[in-house]
């Protein structure tokens, strides 16, 4: 259990401070624009949600949800770069960030059906005998 909740916490700090970077280096590098104390705190409470969201998905082995969400993580961030990189007129800020938001909520919804279904998958076998 110790083990278990030792993994969780690090893992979930790990992503928290990787998230935490990433939106810092792609704003402040990328964008060339200025950040406030405001910013600084959004962007350590959008990592610290989703460090916790897969921390907790550590705990409790969840890992098909994990894997799912950790996916939208990364999808999400390669096309918020992507667009920070193209430009597109003064709104590459904005779309970037809202599509790397809709990217992780895609990630953290197909990894909840994925874990409904291995989960009616096993619930339905051990009655079956399968296993």
């Amino acid at each position: 259990m110790k083990d278990r909740k030792a993994i969780s916490v690090i893992t979930g700090i790990s992503i928290m401070i990787i998230i935490y970077i990433l939106l810092y280096v792609g704003i402040v590098v990328l964008l060339k624009q200025k950040i406030n104390s405001t910013n600084l705190l959004a962007y350590f409470i959008f990592s610290l949600i989703v460090g916790v969201i897969a921390g907790l998905y550590i705990f409790f082995k969840l890992m098909p949800a994990f894997y799912c969400f950790i996916a939208g993580i990364i999808i999400g961030f390669y096309e918020m770069y992507r667009m920070f990189l193209n430009g597109m007129d003064g709104w590459a800020d904005l779309t970037g960030f809202i599509s790397m938001i809709v990217y992780i909520i895609f990630g953290f919804a197909i990894g909840i059906v994925a874990q409904l279904i291995r989960f009616f998958y096993n619930k339905s076998s051990q009655k079956r005998g399968i296993r």
